[in-house]
């Protein structure tokens, strides 16, 4: 089992009752701790199910705020974050080790006038394996769920560019906005960096080897 841990900063005291609504209408399906403290209140649960419905319930209830991962120049306020993060020990269906856990922070802060703009980004990641640089692709595709809610999947694919209609095999996730999608797909392609430098460096380490024979 997924060990999912979430956990919910409440720092603006007058909003808690807010935030209990949104978490009774998900209905959670395991204890709530709910701790006040003399500024804030802490929100802590255990599952094993993310609950990204609450995402969609915070940005609801508050429509002239964000809820996101970056808090831009640092001088924005913060009224809320929520935090995401699976146990290293956690198992899939099958009995295996997850390769890259869940880590994931969200703040909600004042919408800005820009704040409606898609952000850009570029899909071409580079990463330098010492001196080497190596390029990889996040690859996203529109799509839609068993109940025909459409969204973005991202594609179990990040040596190149995918410009075919080819079907890949993909991160059986439905997300709302590209870039939502975006950065699941950095966070698969963690573990699939971590293995092509185990490589890199096995590789290495050989040719060390043949050249001092």
């Amino acid at each position: 089992m997924i060990e999912n841990h979430i956990s919910i900063s409440v720092l603006n005291k007058t909003d808690i009752n807010t935030v209990e609504t949104i978490l009774k209408s998900n209905e959670i399906s395991t204890p709530v701790f709910i701790t006040e403290y003399e500024h804030n209140y802490q929100v802590k649960f255990v599952t094993d199910y993310e609950y990204w419905e609450l995402d969609a319930g915070i940005r609801n209830a508050y429509p002239e705020y964000d809820l996101q991962e970056g808090i831009g120049n640092g001088r924005q306020e913060i009224r809320l974050q929520i935090n995401r993060s699976q146990s290293p020990f956690s198992r899939d269906d099958w009995g295996r080790p997850i390769e890259s856990p869940l880590d994931q922070t969200k703040y909600l802060v004042k919408r800005e006038e820009n704040a409606n703009a898609p952000i850009k980004f570029s899909r071409k990641i580079k990463v330098l394996f010492e001196s080497e640089d190596r390029n990889y692709f996040i690859n996203i595709e529109p799509g839609t769920n068993k109940n025909n809610q459409e969204g973005f999947l991202v594609l179990d694919k990040f040596q190149e560019l995918d410009e075919t209609d080819e079907r890949k095999i993909i991160i059986q996730t439905l997300f709302k906005n590209p870039l939502d999608a975006f950065t699941a797909g950095l966070n698969q392609l963690d573990g699939k960096v971590t293995e092509d430098f185990e490589l890199f460096l096995k590789e290495k380490r050989r040719k060390n080897r043949k050249r001092k024979k």
